[in-house]
């Protein structure tokens, strides 16, 4: 798999990029970044804002994304019990949006 950006990665481009993608109120500007990186999976993690801005953020990707309450262009994978308890990973639908 090919990623963005992680935690330690030394890819400005990608943590400016995931950034503005995680913390996106606007769910058309979120769309479009990930269409421009080529992004099939989104990540969140449910125990924590992925950035802490998002905390401040309730209409942010990553909030909803955390409730479970997502554009229709990202359909929900299904996961272990145990993964399910920590993450939720979306699939980027080429149909909607």
């Amino acid at each position: 798999h090919a990623v963005v950006t992680t935690l330690y990665a030394r890819n400005s481009a990608g943590q400016l990029d995931a950034f503005a993608i995680y913390t996106a109120t606007d769910m058309s500007k979120a769309r479009r970044l990930i269409e421009q990186r080529g992004i099939d999976l989104v990540v969140a993690c449910i125990g924590r804002e992925t950035y802490r801005e998002t905390g401040d953020l309730p209409d942010s990707l990553d909030s909803r994304m955390r409730r479970g309450e997502v554009p229709d262009w990202l359909r929900p994978l299904a996961l272990s019990e145990t993964a399910g308890k920590w993450y939720r990973i979306y699939r980027v639908s080429p149909e909607a949006g």
